[in-house]
Order: C-alpha cells, then sequence, then structure tokens
C-alpha cells in the first residue's frame, strides 16, 4: 500500500486509517455521448457557459442509431468492457434511449449507467430500469430554485420529482454538483437532501478552459474548502489512485452515513506523459490525458485530452482488434504527440 502524500494528508477526514488503492493501466469502462443537444445550458451567472463548451468533440448533431450501437457494444465485448455510462449532451432526449439501454443485454456489460440533468426523466425511467439500467447521476447543482434557474435556464422542480421517482424504484443514484464559489458552494441543504433519499453526492471543481479563464478565476472553489467547515462531520474511506489518468479520487462519509466523492488531478508540469510535459497549458490544465479514462460519440471519435481536440482519433479500427490495440495508440500519443 502506497503511502498517501503530505498533500494529501491535510484533507479534512483522511489520515493513516484512509483505505487507499492504486489502479493501474485505463480504465475497462467507456463513458458515450449518445447525442448531441442539450435541453440545459449550465452558464455563469453572467452568461458565459461553462458546461458543454466541448460542443466539437461530440456527435456533431448525430444521434447514435441503433447498428451504430449495436457495432460499438460488440467491440467492447471483444475488449472485455463491461462497464457504461450514457451520457449525452442529455440522454433522455435521445428517441429511443429504452431501446439502446436494453440492447446492451446480449453482451458482457455488468454495469450500465446513465448521467443526466433529470429534466426528462419521470415518463421513461420505469422503461429504463426494465431494460437494464443499473445506476443514475442525476446533475443537481442547488436546490434552490432561483439559483438553478440562473445556472441551467430550466426548473428545478421536475428535477426533484424525477429524484423522487429513483427514490421510489431505489435505484443507486447520486447527485452531480459543479461547485461554483459564491453561487452554490454551501451545500449543507444538499446534504440534508440527500441523506433523507439515501443518495450519493459527487462534488466537481471547475476545470480551466482558456474561453472562461476570468470566470474560472472568479468562481473556482476546491471541494475541500467548501467541505472544511463541516469537517468534523467527515469521515475519510477511501483514496484512490488511477496511475494512468493521473486522477486521486476520494470517498468520505458524513456523520449520518451520505457518502462523498470527488476527484484531485496531479500537476501536469510533472506529468508521467510527455506530451503533457511539454503541452504549453500544463501550468493551467488540471484533468490532462485521458483524466476521466475513455469517451466516445455517435462517430466513435475519441479524444484523449479536452484541451487538445487535434488528438481525437477514429476508434472504429480498434474495436475490430484487440483491447492492447488502443492502448499501443495512446501510449504513442502520451509519449510521441500522435
Amino acid at each position: 500500500m502506497k503511502l498517501l502524500t503530505t498533500n494529501q494528508w491535510d484533507l479534512p477526514g483522511f489520515g493513516a486509517g484512509t483505505k487507499h488503492r492504486r489502479i493501474e493501466g485505463y480504465l475497462h469502462e467507456m463513458r458515450i455521448f449518445v447525442n448531441s443537444v442539450c435541453n440545459h445550458r449550465c452558464r455563469f451567472p453572467e452568461g458565459q457557459t461553462w458546461c458543454h463548451s466541448r460542443d466539437g468533440m461530440v456527435g456533431l448533431g448525430r444521434d447514435m442509431d441503433s447498428e451504430s450501437w449495436l457495432y460499438l457494444l460488440e467491440g467492447l465485448d471483444r475488449w472485455n468492457m463491461h462497464s457504461l455510462k450514457i451520457a449525452g449532451m442529455e440522454p433522455t432526449l435521445h428517441p429511443d434511449l429504452p431501446s439502446l439501454i436494453s440492447a446492451t443485454q446480449s453482451f458482457n456489460m455488468k454495469d450500465i449507467s446513465m448521467t443526466t440533468n433529470g429534466f426528462r426523466l419521470v415518463p421513461i425511467l420505469p422503461n429504463l430500469v426494465e431494460a437494464g439500467l443499473n445506476r443514475l447521476t442525476v446533475s443537481l447543482h442547488t436546490l434552490n430554485p432561483s439559483i438553478f434557474k440562473t445556472i441551467t435556464g430550466g426548473s428545478v422542480f421536475p428535477v426533484r420529482e424525477a429524484l423522487d421517482l429513483c427514490a421510489d424504484f431505489g435505484i443507486p443514484t447520486k447527485l452531480n454538483v459543479v461547485l461554483l464559489r459564491g453561487v452554490n458552494d454551501d451545500i449543507r441543504n444538499l446534504l440534508e437532501y440527500a441523506s433523507s433519499r439515501q443518495f450519493e453526492i459527487k462534488l466537481y471543481t471547475l476545470l480551466w478552459q482558456p474561453h472562461f479563464e476570468s470566470d474560472y478565476n472568479r468562481y473556482f472553489v476546491s471541494w475541500d474548502e467548501v467541505i472544511q467547515p463541516l469537517s468534523n462531520d467527515w469521515r475519510g474511506i477511501e483514496l484512490v489512485e488511477f496511475v494512468n489518468s493521473q486522477r486521486y479520487r476520494y470517498t468520505l462519509e458524513t456523520e449520518n452515513g451520505i457518502k462523498v466523492t470527488t476527484s484531485w488531478f496531479q500537476h501536469k508540469t510533472n506529468s508521467i506523459y510527455n506530451i503533457c510535459r511539454n503541452c504549453p497549458l500544463n501550468s493551467r490544465c488540471e484533468e490532462g490525458f485521458m483524466g476521466y479514462g475513455f469517451e466516445t460519440d455517435s462517430n466513435f471519435l475519441v479524444n484523449p485530452c479536452y484541451l487538445r481536440p487535434e488528438l481525437r482519433f477514429d476508434l472504429k479500427p480498434f474495436l475490430e482488434r484487440k483491447y492492447c490495440s488502443v492502448e499501443k495508440r495512446l501510449d504513442r500519443i502520451a509519449n510521441d504527440g500522435g
């Protein structure tokens, strides 16, 4: 077991008794964008979007069709990839989402999860559960209706109705929260809400992007700063180091049993990858190379770095071969830049 580094000891609830694991290699899970539109537009209070600002990566306006979906599943089965994370932009806008999920039952998929804003979830949730959906992640940046509308442009009430239904179904549900300083960084009400329904919470901090640097500097707040006032309530359960993703995942628990997860990325100036160490953006980049693992879209494009769209490549030739083929391609990009 590797000891926690000095800067990781000084976090609320973490210490020598915290379980610590290291995971090597690229994860055997795939995040899939099944469409390229969203009915919310998450933004800073002044109007600049911070979510879905990577539109060029995702699908080029095309929904994932059944033929492409089956082709992808066959390839992932060949890779022995057993976990799918379905995303959107907003997947509930896909016209045939239950059928896509149902098709996964013919393959070796042990875990099917979906990330959604929840606004259109109520009428289709029973069909999704019947089709084989195992877990849900619902974006709920705040319970405050006014702040929610400022951030998303929509209403929080359909989302809360969907979450009530999730609790009724008993489907494991996690709440995604992107923290904005002075906007939604007081999470006490959210913790109470999650406690009443046995939901987990995932705290995200803003990732720097060049086009909203001033907003980033104004609204960035670290997750440990947010929970510091509540530090007596936290117990660090586990810290997982994803070596190839240069990322740590923290899992904490409140005194009444609510789990909270969050992540911290290693600095890229001393990255394990040549492409990150030599990148002109490395002093500000946080996610970096393969930060959250594999993701693809309806055109089977993979982009291993969210700040470097020129690195994207076509996944199709690799799906037709063994998993090691895409590992070799990623290693070549990481070390040689292409």
